[in-house]
């Protein structure tokens, strides 16, 4: 029988139940593994693995960006994500 999960279910078993809910514009401090887009806009700059890179790339609905170094800061030029905080194992 196959394992029919929704998207979030799926996200959830991969990421973990504990993110933030990122909305409008400003710099966004953290330690995330993935920000998922469930609004469209636009990524301003994004930190990965210690690396700032300016970005200023649409963001559709639906993409994750992830880092398994983590992600420690970003900036949302508009729209809505999901940012899932990194588990401490």
């Amino acid at each position: 029988m196959a394992d029919n999960k929704t998207i979030e279910e799926a996200n959830v078993n991969q990421f973990g139940e504990d993110f933030d809910l990122i909305i409008g514009t400003g710099v966004n401090n953290g330690d995330w593994i993935a920000i998922q887009v469930i609004e469209a806009g636009e990524m301003g700059s994004i930190t990965k693995a210690g690396v700032t890179e300016p970005t200023n790339f649409p963001l559709p609905v639906g993409i994750v960006i992830g880092c398994s170094k983590g992600i420690s800061s970003f900036t949302l030029a508009s729209g809505k994500v999901l940012a899932y905080k990194r588990r401490n194992l």
